[in-house]
């Protein structure tokens, strides 16, 4: 299951900056919670790519049309939601 949500354009513009393939975003609430040390640490790697394998399950999940025509797009017309709601 899967929550749609239209993102305004001004969200989006700030949003679209955090947003690439492959990412760990860090909340800076999350940040807050950890040792200064790591806080530091984790500061100086922003931007930085590493290796990392998301452990099987990602957290949250999220697909982002990116296009007209993208997976998410095509896969939410199909659905018996979308159809009841033309």
């Amino acid at each position: 299951m899967a929550t749609i949500r239209i993102v305004p354009k001004s969200d989006w513009e700030v949003l679209k900056r955090y947003m690439e393939s492959n990412m760990i975003l860090i909340p800076e609430t999350t940040l807050e919670q950890m040792p200064n040390n790591e806080q530091v640490k984790l500061r100086e790697m922003d931007n930085e790519e590493i290796c990392y394998d998301f452990a099987g399950d990602a957290d949250i999940w999220m697909d982002i049309a990116a296009c007209p025509n993208s997976y998410c797009i095509q896969k939410i017309k199909e659905s018996g939601i979308y159809e009841d709601n033309i």
